[in-house]
């Protein structure tokens, strides 16, 4: 009976480590291929196993740590809620504001204004019997407009502050620069500065008291000998079409 010997086992493992070799030593090649003539690729083949070292690498958070962040973060929110609530107590404030000043206000129709009437003049279908006195302030469009010159029992007549000849007090110009207003009628005004101010046409005019918005400046009149120039200035309340205004009480 023949005799049967195991096969060499230190011959095998070295087939395997052969074997072994040569599959790292072709994957290297492979990656460093694909490194220099494919990098793209390269990077999207690498880049799950540079996240899970850097995730596996990266040091633990502290419970100290975590606690600063819980508080800071804390504090934030706290502090948001602080501004929140001064926030929401201005704009009550100011809505607080706006409800009186409408409660001193009396809403009245325009019954007839130009060229109905004489220019600059409104007939209001309100008058003493419902509180409108002499020199109460009449507003149209949001803006001021003119004052009352005549009360009767229920009717009353708003003079505009455009009517020809009136002069009133105001400012043209973020700088708020004070000019003259002059009525030029028709809802019309002008105003003349020295030539060295600096008012450009679009600039805002206000008007006193209050510099309240009155209008805007349209065009600007300079004549070479004249040391002055001439803003004309255009209202946002048209007194042609107002239908309603408001007086104060």
């Amino acid at each position: 009976m023949k005799t049967r010997y195991p096969r060499n086992r230190n011959h095998i493992f070295s087939a395997r480590g052969v074997i072994v070799f040569a599959l790292v030593v072709a994957v290297t090649l492979v990656m460093v291929f694909l490194r220099f003539v494919f990098p793209s690729t390269f990077s999207a083949l690498t880049a799950p196993l540079l996240h899970v070292g850097s995730y596996v690498l990266a040091p633990a958070v502290s419970f100290e740590d975590a606690g600063r962040v819980a508080a800071e973060r804390d504090r934030l929110k706290e502090e948001n809620q602080t501004l929140h609530n001064e926030k929401e107590a201005l704009l009550a404030q100011l809505r607080e504001g706006e409800a009186s000043q409408e409660d001193t206000r009396l809403f009245a129709r325009v019954l007839s204004r130009p060229p109905v009437t004489p220019y600059d003049v409104l007939v209001l279908d309100v008058g003493s019997a419902d509180g409108v006195s002499m020199g109460a302030a009449v507003f149209g469009q949001g803006v001021p407009v003119g004052i009352i010159a005549q009360v009767e029992e229920k009717t009353s007549r708003a003079l505009l502050f455009s009517a020809a000849g009136g002069t009133n007090e105001g400012a043209v110009g973020e700088s708020r620069l004070p000019i003259t207003l002059r009525g030029e009628g028709a809802g019309a005004f002008s105003s003349d500065v020295p030539k060295e101010v600096p008012v450009t046409v679009g600039d805002s005019v206000f008007i006193s008291p209050g510099a309240s918005p009155l209008g805007t400046v349209v065009h600007i009149e300079e004549s070479a000998s004249a040391p002055q120039k001439t803003l004309v200035i255009r209202p946002f309340a048209n007194p042609f079409m107002l239908t309603t205004v408001d007086i104060a009480l």
